[in-house]
């Protein structure tokens, strides 16, 4: 859902917050935009209001920027160029001519597919926000929502646009968080194997290195994660990758995972070494919903082995349920050695067999196309590749 806030950014005012940092002073900045240097100023006062903090050190001959102002413009000349990229007229930047809130209603639209909907979801009446994608259409000198009979599409400038003012409006909230607290976080999104071993390594000695680094995860579903990826909301996306780069991403190995067969240490199959590979379909799996790399590879395996997969009795997406089913009865689960080595460790669980060489997975980093990390992402990254490889 788009970021309601973003409605009450006045893009202006925060292209004035870059152009003090490039100019050095207010009044060079309020020419440059267009704005009086009274107005600037109120801006300027506001923006600090929000995020309780001074932004800049005024001065007799002219202005520096505080910590906050420096992370607050280094977010507001992302989000710009972001959106004067996908300007398709190339003429005036794109900022000069639109508003946050013609934008929010953009996305809303797009997004939901629907005047109403987006309107549900940007927190404006459906009359503005119909006006505000006019105005902009009138303002870009082309059309971005065209109406096929009942329903309406938006054009393919506007799913560009869109997507620009996504990504730019979680730039500018993430720019105000850092400015806020010091420092902008790592935002990470996790699929449940790294979340098991390899990123909490890494946190760990982000952090350590780095006293002043923040680090946020956030947990899903692998569509939902690549969508927020896509979306700017999160910096890179960790777990298990696919045949092929998403469009828009860009994906890099860590290592691969070598899955094996995970039953409780007293299974019926643990207490004898020669049962054979059609005996797994004798009992209840839990497996991944369908379309996820580990259910293709689940499968696989079963083929293997002369066994036509059954239909599992539970499909799960979450490592830890899992587990906690297999501690029930006589299931089985197909996992990363990662993912349950505190249960194999107090002998609760155990692999049946060694490694499956054909459910092998490559583990690693996707990142949005055009993406440059700061200097504590890029260290992030650096710092997983280095746990992988210890891993490995």
């Amino acid at each position: 859902m788009p970021m309601r806030g973003f409605a009450w950014f006045n893009l202006r005012h925060l292209e004035g917050v870059a152009e003090i940092r490039r100019t050095g002073s207010f009044g060079a900045a309020a020419r440059a935009i267009s704005l009086t240097q009274s107005a600037l100023t109120q801006a300027v006062a506001s923006l600090e209001r929000r995020v309780e903090r001074q932004l800049f050190e005024r001065q007799p001959r002219g202005a520096s920027p505080t910590n906050a102002g420096h992370l607050l413009a280094d977010s507001v000349d992302r989000a710009l160029a972001i959106l004067n990229a996908a300007d398709p007229s190339h003429r005036t930047p794109l900022v000069r001519r639109v508003t946050g809130t013609q934008l929010l209603a953009l996305a809303a639209v797009e997004s939901a597919g629907a005047f109403r909907g987006g309107a549900r979801a940007s927190g404006l009446s459906e009359a503005s926000i119909h006006r505000a994608v006019r105005d902009l259409e009138r303002s870009l000198g082309v059309a971005l929502i065209v109406r096929t009979g009942a329903r309406i599409a938006p054009t393919p400038v506007a799913t560009a646009l869109a997507h620009a003012a996504r990504q730019a409006m979680a730039e500018i909230e993430l720019g105000f968080e850092a400015a806020r607290n010091g420092g902008r976080a790592v935002v990470v999104g996790a699929m449940p194997l790294v979340r098991a071993g390899l990123l909490p390594s890494a946190m760990a000695q982000l952090c350590a290195r780095e006293p002043h680094a923040r680090v946020r995860v956030m947990e899903g579903a692998y569509a939902e994660l690549l969508a927020a990826l896509l979306d700017g909301k999160i910096d890179m996306l960790l777990g298990a990758l696919r045949e092929a780069a998403p469009d828009g991403a860009v994906q890099g190995q860590l290592f691969n995972d070598d899955m094996v067969v995970v039953a409780r240490s007293d299974h019926p199959l643990a207490r004898t070494s020669d049962w054979q590979a059609s005996a797994l379909a004798d009992f209840p799996w839990a497996a991944s919903p369908p379309g996820t790399p580990r259910r293709a590879r689940w499968e696989e395996m079963l083929r293997a082995g002369g066994i036509e997969p059954p239909a599992p009795q539970v499909e799960c997406s979450s490592a830890s349920a899992a587990r906690g089913l297999l501690l029930q009865g006589n299931w089985l689960a197909m996992l990363s050695p990662d993912q349950f080595r505190i249960e194999r460790e107090l002998g609760l669980l155990i692999p049946l067999g060694g490694p499956l060489p054909i459910s092998t997975r490559p583990i690693g980093i996707t990142l949005r196309v055009g993406w440059q990390p700061d200097r504590i992402q890029a260290l992030m990254i650096d710092i997983l590749q280095s746990c992988a490889d210890a891993h490995a």
